[in-house]
């Protein structure tokens, strides 16, 4: 069994190494310096939510959407797109399908488009639901359902 003095001095040994590794830094909050091993924007626990209480709802300053270069207000640091229309349509517009091989016509738009499926049919879900609605196949499966109803009621 390790002595109590041992303990003490592992104890002290592991606050020494730690103060060595850590870094110097400054609380966004309220200024003051202090050591962490890892990157913390603020010094304690109460600074962390007190910069939270103030940052929320404030805006950090004004960007460029990346897809339609409108100015925006930013009120996040990992904020790209003034609209999510606008971050949907960038990543439609930069991003492939990684495995398209096959080329189709969406039956809804008649827009052509790829896909990894030899069965595709519709561009997205907005022209698959789209279509059911044209052909009717809510309305049917409403009136199918009634008439399932009545006839249970009935019988």
């Amino acid at each position: 069994m390790r002595s109590k003095k041992h303990y003490d001095n592992a104890i002290e040994r592991s606050a020494y190494l730690n103060m060595i590794r850590s870094k110097l830094q400054t609380c966004e909050c309220c200024g003051r310096k202090f050591y962490s091993l890892t990157f913390s924007p603020c010094c304690s626990r109460r600074c962390m939510e007190r910069m939270v209480r103030i940052t929320k709802g404030h805006t950090f300053g004004r960007d460029k959407c990346l897809y339609c270069g409108n100015e925006f207000s930013v009120n996040r640091v990992d904020k790209y797109f003034c609209s999510n229309k606008c971050r949907i349509a960038f990543r439609k517009s930069t991003v492939e399908t990684p495995n398209a091989k096959y080329d189709h016509v969406c039956l809804n738009c008649s827009k052509p488009f790829k896909s990894s499926k030899r069965t595709c049919n519709y561009c997205s879900n907005r022209c698959y639901n789209q279509h059911l609605k044209n052909i009717g196949y809510f309305r049917n499966r409403y009136l199918k359902k009634m008439e399932r109803m009545n006839n249970e009621t009935q019988g």
